[in-house]
């Protein structure tokens, strides 16, 4: 299932909608830990970052809290918010290149439900397309490799 996310970003690319598209990329954290980003799109000043979760079941989160739940069943599993650590990793990336329009989403698998609410920078993987869309600038154009050395500090893969 994540393949076919990846095959219709690569369609994007070559139909030219992206400028640059980045996949599996780590994020130092200067912790000596990294964070990884899935997906790390440029179509002309706009930023896409995507972080993907592939779990099932129930999720239940907001924004404001610590962690969160992950029901399956009668079993709960906690996590960590993933929208604190992903706030935290376009924060250093805004702080490298800030002439950039950074969008940040958690995208989770279809397989998955927020009975509550769905926080706003979360999708869900059949989403993603449609949030494209309306998110990139498909006119503008961006050179990739001038990019990628100016994040070289802070990204690699």
């Amino acid at each position: 299932m994540f393949e076919t996310v990846r095959e219709a970003i690569y369609k994007w690319k070559l139909n030219r909608k992206l400028n640059c598209l980045f996949t599996d990329i780590y994020v130092d954290n200067y912790d000596d830990e990294f964070h990884h980003i899935d997906y790390f799109m440029v179509s002309g000043k706009k930023l896409v970052v995507v972080k993907y979760f592939d779990y099932i079941g129930n999720i239940y989160g907001s924004e404001n809290i610590t962690e969160w739940t992950q029901t399956i069943g009668h079993s709960g599993f906690k996590f960590k918010n993933p929208l604190r650590d992903l706030r935290e990793l376009v924060n250093q990336i805004r702080d490298k290149i800030p002439e950039f329009d950074i969008v940040q989403y958690c995208m989770f698998s279809d397989k998955c439900n927020f009975p509550k609410q769905m926080p706003e920078a979360v999708i869900t993987r059949s989403q993603l397309l449609d949030m494209l869309e309306t998110k990139i600038d498909k006119h503008a154009d961006i050179d990739c490799e001038a990019l990628k050395q100016k994040l070289g500090a802070v990204i690699s893969n």
